[in-house]
């Protein structure tokens, strides 16, 4: 069990990794954590801990949340038509988008020795696309899966009675401090469904 500490905000977590093949560090691959939690758990409190605890380049995060951001915006080019129907697939172009951007990473590492990719991860159909891309590189990276918290953790973000789909809150770099009451009561369900009947098979 992993316990981080900021101040009076406690975040709880469990930590799954693929094998060690020896006891040198790394092996020369490159870590790959992926975090998975509710909304408001402090996973990009962490990512950032993470980050500034490697030397300058050395670790860089992938954000879902900075991922959607940056297709919303590029969808205010298109006709309203369109908008609406990119957003009902939102999710799986924001799949689709973090993915382009770990494989760019993974491709031409430079200063690389750790990513974190940033987001909920609760359903099991998203988590298992983004496993499928690092299973690509095989021995070249060493996978972390960190758990933050568990369905019933406290979420921290303010919750709104928002629409899910309504992305108006957002701000830059996919910066947001409310989520929707639909949206968290659907990541509570897919992170029960994740952990009792899918973390085996992952």
């Amino acid at each position: 069990v992993m316990e981080a500490i900021r101040g009076s905000f406690c975040i709880g977590g469990r930590g799954f990794s693929t094998p060690m093949v020896d006891q040198m560090p790394n092996n020369g691959r490159i870590t790959v954590w992926v975090l998975v939690g509710i909304p408001g758990t402090g996973k990009t409190t962490i990512a950032q801990q993470m980050i500034n605890a490697y030397p300058p380049y050395h670790c860089r995060a992938v954000s879902r949340d900075e991922s959607r951001t940056d297709l919303l915006i590029e969808f205010e080019s298109i006709s309203e038509p369109e908008r609406l129907q990119h957003i009902k697939s939102l999710d799986t172009l924001v799949t689709r988008r973090v993915n382009e951007r770990v494989r760019a990473l993974l491709d031409n590492p430079g200063l690389l020795c750790a990513l974190i990719i940033d987001g909920c991860h609760t359903n099991y159909n998203v988590l298992s696309q983004v496993l499928n891309c690092l299973e690509a590189y095989g021995s070249k990276v060493l996978i972390h899966l960190l758990v933050l918290g568990d369905p019933d953790s406290v979420c921290c973000h303010a919750v709104s009675p928002k629409e899910e789909g309504d992305y108006s809150d957002y701000g830059p770099h996919g910066t947001h401090q409310n989520v929707p009451l639909a949206v968290l009561e659907r990541k509570r369900k897919e992170m029960v469904d994740l952990l009792e009947n899918h973390m085996k098979e992952i």
